[in-house]
């Protein structure tokens, strides 16, 4: 990609413009791009122009209806392209990952009011990890409407490594919010990434009233948590050692990894599984169910 880096936005070998417009069609951001390039990355730029050139002028109406529009005067040369309605800097970086494999984070100068100069410090700290994760929530939405999925892996994986910073800032919840916003996917990588997170520090996210909110109005969301403690209990070591109840003698399986304790479901007592009289290895059917995984 080191090479291929040098064409982004030029017009050296471009066949293709793009324009970035408001909602009076006033051009904001004039892009040189290469239709091979396009292509090659995105399934929707690939059904985009070989429907245009196929079928002829009833593909632009298609096009038009998802916010592109190619001038027809100009396509035996360079066909213009206008975006009205996606965010300027996301779909610049989109653009930018084309040709680089990779893309900048755009997310402006956090501004602060604080007094003091520690809580200023952590105020801007905190605002610019919110920006952060707001820019790659943007991202992959951009990259999920235009089929790219090694952008959307990318931009899962930058969340990921701002989200163990701050997961316990505002911003984190904001992000949250944007994304089941802007898609409909459940079970997407930035919503596995997320509900990891989550699930992760659960004891401390699911006290928030505000991601209670959240779950509540973004069902795809609490679907996502869902699935995420599945994987997790899947995952997980479900074999354990015999230990004897000390009140009832019968035997219950206990897992040192997991729980000091051991509940016996006969007498229901609780007990120390490391100090209690122990058998050979065995595998459990499933984890005692008076102890939550969640």
């Amino acid at each position: 990609m080191a090479g291929l880096s040098r064409y982004y936005n030029t017009a050296d070998l471009s066949d293709v413009t793009i324009c970035l417009v408001d909602e009076r069609l006033d051009v904001l951001h004039e892009l040189k791009a290469h239709r091979i390039i396009l292509c090659s990355h995105s399934k929707w730029f690939m059904n985009a122009f070989d429907i245009r050139y196929k079928v002829g002028s009833s593909a632009a109406f298609l096009l038009r209806s998802r916010g592109v529009e190619i001038d027809s005067k100009k396509e035996a040369l360079s066909p213009i392209i206008d975006i009205r309605d996606d965010d300027t800097e996301s779909f610049k970086a989109m653009l930018e990952y084309f040709y680089t494999s990779d893309y900048d984070v755009q997310t402006g100068t956090p501004e602060c009011t604080q007094d003091t100069q520690i809580s200023k410090a952590t105020k801007i700290e905190e605002e610019s990890y919110s920006l952060s994760l707001l820019f790659h929530i943007r991202i992959y939405a951009m990259a999920d409407r235009y089929e790219v999925p090694s952008l959307q892996a990318l931009a899962a994986d930058k969340f990921r490594e701002v989200a163990k910073k701050s997961w316990h800032t505002a911003g984190f919840l904001e992000a949250i919010e944007e994304l089941y916003t802007l898609t409909l996917e459940s079970d997407g990588r930035m919503g596995r990434t997320i509900a990891t997170i989550v699930h992760q520090h659960r004891d401390r996210l699911m006290e928030s009233e505000r991601m209670k909110q959240l779950i509540r109005h973004f069902p795809t969301f609490g679907h996502d948590l869902m699935l995420e403690m599945r994987r997790q209990w899947q995952s997980s070591c479900r074999g354990g050692t015999l230990v004897m109840c000390t009140k009832c003698k019968q035997f219950v399986v206990w897992s040192p990894d997991s729980y000091s304790r051991a509940i016996c479901f006969k007498c229901g007592i609780a007990f120390n599984g490391r100090s209690a009289k122990t058998t050979s290895q065995a595998k459990a059917p499933h984890r005692p169910r008076s102890i939550s995984t969640w």
